[in-house]
């Protein structure tokens, strides 16, 4: 009888690279691992842990460093640090990792002493010269958890030291102080950026230095603004805009101090490419600024928790993308938008429309109807919630099917 063990090695290693793709670490080592000696052998070899996920210990970490297991680690994910670790444990996993281009520090930076994140930082200097992408995020922050100047000055070198290498910066949930003033100085060292992520900041300082990240992060794809994070224009020159940016995030829901019109212009109108706008929640963006930006090819569009569709001038939103959209959101704006949908969609438009979310828009199950019918690629519908069979969330093919068959069989559709 056959024995798998008698496959050679580089097809044992290509079925445990399927293996890994569906599967956390922790899953591989537990199930595939620990089945004999020899396939623990070949579970650490190099070219299988590309990624090292965060899945496993810390200690599993350090000793896969020490072993030279992760060589050619390219993402590294720190998510179960332990709070007895210091950074004579980073310096370990930064030596042992020359080739990493991405780490996530997602909650490990409250669990690691102030006067240690001078050498926390310093070391990704020294021994990571591949180092592109950094995630600071840390869910369920407190003020305390990370405010300290030691902190600031730690990351304030960094970014100067190699910020001409970073593609993307994430900073989510952070919380210490100067942090606003932080992003000024990516602004000025970080030519190269192509991703920005800053939401839920909690600093003293309110005021986004949007001005500043024009200025000087002119290659700048993706920015995802959140929570805390404030717009204003300060200077009344032309704004040099975000030329190459495909997608702008800034929900403002249970913000109270939303983004102006004129600071929309300011942000977008320079910016050709955009495919993914998300403007939840930004109540003080009109239709018509809309209407203006030279995208011309929108792809995806949140405008939930807005007043747009009380606007004449939404129609015309809708006109402008309607050979493009791919995910409309437009739930939440306690209006009728009805006829408008009905309009669009009996005339041909929206023929690549996938996802549709008209929850609290008063839409009638006669418009659903000829949604479902007129928009082949359809694959998620959101309507209102209730106890009617239709009022709900609807994913996939065949739900949408299912929907559209019992809207058939009603006699009295509504």
């Amino acid at each position: 009888m056959a024995n798998i063990n008698n496959l050679p090695q580089e097809v044992l290693l290509k079925i445990f690279a399927v293996y890994r793709e569906t599967h956390t670490q922790r899953n591989f080592i537990n199930n595939v691992a620990n089945v004999c000696h020899y396939w623990k052998e070949l579970c650490m070899d190099a070219s299988l842990w590309n990624i090292f996920d965060g899945t496993l210990p810390f200690k599993i970490l350090k000793e896969f460093c020490w072993r030279g297991y992760l060589k050619h680690t390219e993402i590294l994910i720190i998510s179960k640090m332990e709070n007895s670790s210091d950074s004579k444990d980073l310096k370990l996993i930064y030596q042992n990792m020359p080739a990493v281009k991405k780490v996530n520090f997602t909650n490990v930076l409250k669990k690691i002493d102030q006067l240690e994140c001078l050498c926390f930082f310093s070391d990704l200097v020294e021994y990571c010269p591949k180092l592109q992408e950094i995630i600071l995020n840390e869910a369920n922050p407190s003020l305390k958890s990370f405010a300290s100047v030691t902190s600031y000055y730690a990351f304030e070198r960094f970014i100067y030291m190699r910020g001409s290498k970073l593609i993307s910066l994430d900073f989510s949930n952070v919380s210490f102080e100067g942090i606003l003033n932080l992003f000024s100085i990516i602004g000025s060292t970080c030519p190269n950026l192509e991703r920005l992520k800053a939401c839920n900041l909690h600093s003293s300082l309110h005021i986004f230095p949007i001005e500043d990240i024009q200025n000087g992060l002119r290659k700048l794809k993706v920015l995802h603004l959140g929570f805390n994070v404030i717009l204003a224009f300060i200077s009344t020159s032309l704004s040099p805009g975000f030329p190459e940016l495909v997608t702008f995030s800034y929900p403002c829901i249970g913000n109270t101090q939303c983004i102006s019109d004129l600071s929309f212009k300011k942000l977008l109108m320079k910016s050709p490419y955009l495919k993914e706008l998300d403007i939840r929640g930004c109540s003080n963006v009109s239709a018509h600024s809309l209407c203006s930006l030279p995208a011309a090819n929108l792809e995806k569009l949140y405008v939930s928790y807005t007043k747009l569709c009380l606007s004449k001038d939404f129609d015309n939103v809708l006109q402008k993308w309607s050979h493009s959209l791919i995910e409309l959101d437009i739930s939440k704006q306690e209006s009728a938008i009805n006829d408008c949908l009905l309009s669009f969609v009996s005339s041909g438009s929206f023929q690549t429309l996938v996802s549709l979310n008209v929850n609290n828009t008063l839409v009638k199950m006669s418009t659903v109807k000829v949604i479902i019918e007129n928009c082949p690629k359809l694959n998620y519908l959101q309507l209102e919630s209730g106890k009617d069979f239709a009022r709900r969330t609807h994913r996939g093919k065949i739900a949408i099917q299912e929907l559209l068959s019992r809207l058939n069989d009603d006699v009295e559709i509504t």
